[in-house]
Formats: C-alpha cells, structure tokens, sequence
C-alpha cells in the first residue's frame, strides 16, 4: 500500500517551496513503510523454499493425506492440510480444506481465519472480513483474526474502522508488534499526524526495526519537525541499509529542506540499484527541483 495524496498533506510546506509541481511531486512520493500481513494460524511465514523444504513439506503432505483417508472426518486434518497446500503456494488447494474443515466445525474459528487470510492474499477483500469477523465471533480473544481484520479494512480505506480494531489487539496485548506497528502506519494513512507520532514512538519501542524508525520519521515531517525526521530516517537506515523508502526519504527531505543536491544524488544511485522505481521518481523528483 502506498501512503494516500490529501489535500492537507499537499499544503503543509506551501510557503517554503515555490514550484507547484515540485510540491505536489514531493508529498506524493513520500513513503510510508507497509502494513504487515496476516498469517495463516499455527504456520510459519511463507517464504521461498529450498529444495529440501519442499520435499518435506511434500512427505507432510503424504502423510496428512493418509490419515485423511482413514479418517476424513476430522477438521484439523483439513486445516493442517490447508496450511500444508498454502505454504507450498499451491493456490486454491487451501480453500478447499478450511471449507471442508469449517462444514465440518462450524466453530472452527482458526479455520475461518486461515480462510480470511487466503481471500486477504487473494484481493477478495469482503471475503477476508466476512471470515475475520466470524473467527472473532467463535474466539474473541484470537489476536491473529483481530489485526487481519484491520489489514483488510485498510485495504478498503476504512481507516476509522482499522484504527479501532488495532487498538482492541493493544487493549489485549500492548505488546502486540503487529497492531502496534500497523496502528502507527494507519494513523499516517489518516493524516492523523500528532497520533502517528505517539503510536510510531511505542512502535520503535516495542517492534524496534528499520521500518518502524522510518514511519516514525515520516510522522516528523509531517508536521514540519524536519530534523527529527531526518534523525529517524537515518536510525532506520542504520538498522538496515537498503530500505528504499530511507534512502528516498532522506534523499527527498536533503533536498528539499536542506537543498543538497549532492546527498540526494548519492542516494538516488543506491536507489538505481535495490529499487530502480524509486530511483527513477527520485530522479524525476531531483530534476524538477531547480537546485
């Protein structure tokens, strides 16, 4: 997801920039670091396998079907082979099984949020809240399905609705890294500036990665505290040092605020290489500046 264009966003430094098309460039290729997804229940993130896994993932498989033969009327059977089938990539094949699991137990509610989680991955965004909300229904307490469910009201820019949902999770668990992080993306989302920057600040606490510093700085920019934002984009870069939404935000706030075309230049090169889209904006966003 990329961070939305508002009319209030595209204002705030109205004085100190001249060139209307360098301002609307500006605030719109601003970058907010992602909201994170959702996972299927009790499986690991999905990753790109090596050969060994994927064999042992396929002698899983055999195995979990064997016992479906014997005994096909166990739902965690199904589910197990739903989580078996998603981690594989095998698309479509999930659905079948947390259906087969659900019809099963109707109160199944980890079958229907692994179900969520496939349409949310899949863009059938009604889907994925029809099935977070029946999760939540059967367990309340089933963290995973809360926070899904705010990944996918996002997606429909329902932020209102989002925001309430992560703050529930925080309600359970103020610790809990997802809602923690994502509320403070979502408050960006929202133009909701002063917000961000209290929920961006417990989310460098609590989740403490590149991505969280670089939210966090772009909270700062947002209203107006540019060397604060600088600070935080550069502790985002020193936690990882090839986040293209750093390099680009350091790059656009040098230039910009610092007029030094130099520091952007030497970003947009980094830029070039791990993320030749924002290298190229970058350098339309350089060549439009005049400096």
């Amino acid at each position: 997801m990329k961070l939305s264009t508002k009319t209030e966003s595209l204002t705030i430094m109205k004085s100190k920039f001249t060139n209307p098309y360098f301002q609307f460039l500006f605030y719109c290729l601003f970058t907010v670091s992602q909201i994170s997804i959702a996972q299927p229940s009790n499986q690991p993130q999905k990753q790109t396998l090596t050969l060994i896994q994927k064999q042992e993932l396929k002698a899983t498989e055999t195995k979990i079907k064997s016992l479906l033969s014997q005994n096909p009327r166990v739902p965690e059977l199904h589910l197990n082979l739903g989580n078996n089938y998603w981690q594989q990539g095998r698309d479509g094949k999930p659905i079948r099984h947390y259906l087969a699991a659900i019809k099963l137990n109707p109160n199944y509610a980890e079958a229907y949020y692994n179900l969520a989680n496939i349409y949310f991955e899949q863009g059938e965004h009604e889907l994925a809240v029809e099935n977070y909300e029946k999760a939540i229904e059967l367990k309340p307490n089933l963290l995973q399905a809360w926070n899904g469910l705010a990944n996918a009201l996002i997606d429909e820019k329902k932020y209102s609705e989002a925001i309430e949902k992560y703050q529930k999770v925080i309600s359970l668990d103020s610790k809990n890294k997802d809602a923690v992080y994502n509320l403070c993306s979502v408050y960006i989302y929202s133009a909701l500036y002063n917000k961000a920057i209290s929920a961006c600040k417990s989310a460098t606490e609590i989740v403490g990665d590149a991505r969280s510093f670089n939210n966090l700085g772009n909270s700062y920019f947002r209203t107006n505290q540019f060397d604060l934002a600088l600070d935080n984009y550069k502790k985002a870069l020193s936690l990882d040092s090839e986040l293209p939404e750093a390099h680009f935000n350091i790059a656009a706030i040098s230039l910009v605020h610092n007029k030094n075309k130099s520091e952007a230049l030497s970003h947009q090169k980094i830029l070039e290489v791990i993320d030749p889209q924002k290298g190229h904006k970058l350098l339309a966003l350089i060549k439009s500046s005049g400096i």
